[in-house]
């Protein structure tokens, strides 16, 4: 049994981690808040890396928004290979209530959406004094 890196998510070694989607996203997203005097400042894999994580991000956070107002859209199921699918294997093998679960990933949503925020200010503040 393993545990993700950053979510501590317990997962045996065929599964993939749940919760890091959003963490990967903003990752990608962040990418794009980089110094100048690197390749993708100034080249066009910045916007997208910018594209592909803002997508991914919302793709993610707008599944669990949907969730926290009508449980019928949480991803419960099986892959054609049959493997449950995260959601269904946190709840029935590691016994996670429904609204835990939901809570959960909403609220890794929200802290990356303020570790992103806090980054663009960052570069905000960084972008005025190297104007001054």
């Amino acid at each position: 049994m393993t545990t993700c890196p950053w979510c501590n998510a317990p997962r045996d070694s065929s599964q993939k981690f749940p919760n890091c989607g959003a963490i990967y996203a903003k990752a990608e997203a962040i990418k794009s808040h980089v110094g100048k005097s690197t390749q993708l400042s100034r080249g066009a894999l910045r916007w997208g890396f910018l594209v592909i994580g803002a997508a991914a991000f919302v793709d993610i956070f707008a599944t669990w928004w949907a969730a926290s107002h009508d449980s019928s859209m949480l991803p419960f199921g099986e892959f054609e290979s049959g493997l449950k699918s995260d959601a269904l294997s946190l709840v029935e093998d590691y016994g996670w209530t429904t609204d835990a679960m939901i809570h959960r990933h909403l609220a890794i949503g929200v802290c990356c959406m303020i570790v992103l925020a806090l980054v663009y200010a960052w570069g905000v503040r960084q972008a005025r004094q190297t104007a001054k």
